[in-house]
C-alpha cells in the first residue's frame, strides 16, 4: 500500500498540476513565435528604411560636393581676374609716377626752369 511519505517522495520527483501551470503550453508558444516573427519583420522593414536613408544621405553629400566644387573653381576664377586687374593697374600706376627720361621730354620742357612750391 502507498504511504503518505512516499506521495510526498513521488512529489518530489514528478511534477504536480501546480508546478505544470508555471510552464508554457504550446499555445503559449505559438503566440511568442508569432510576436517575434512580427518583430523581426519590424526590424528588417526599419532596417530597409534606414538603409534607404543612407542612400539618399550619400547621393545629397555627392550633390553638395559637387556645388562645392563649382563654387571654389568660381572663387579661385574671380580672384585670377582681380589679381590680373590689380596687376594692370599697378603697371599703369608705376607707369604714371616714372618721371619720364631727359632724352624722352619735349625739347620745350627742358629750359623750362623747375617749379617750386611757395
Amino acid at each position: 500500500m502507498i504511504t503518505d511519505n512516499d506521495i510526498k517522495k513521488l512529489k518530489t520527483i514528478f511534477a504536480t498540476k501546480e508546478d505544470l501551470k508555471r510552464f508554457a503550453t504550446k499555445e503559449d508558444l505559438d503566440e511568442s513565435e508569432v510576436r517575434t516573427a512580427f518583430g523581426f519583420t519590424d526590424v528588417q522593414r526599419q532596417f530597409t528604411e534606414v538603409r534607404s536613408d543612407i542612400s539618399e544621405l550619400k547621393s545629397d553629400v555627392k550633390d553638395i560636393r559637387l556645388q562645392l566644387h563649382g563654387m571654389e573653381q568660381n572663387i579661385i576664377g574671380a580672384i585670377r581676374e582681380l589679381k590680373e586687374d590689380h596687376d594692370v593697374s599697378k603697371k599703369r600706376i608705376t607707369k604714371l609716377e616714372k618721371p619720364p627720361s631727359p632724352s624722352k621730354q619735349i625739347p620745350h620742357q627742358l629750359n623750362q626752369a623747375p617749379i617750386t612750391s611757395h
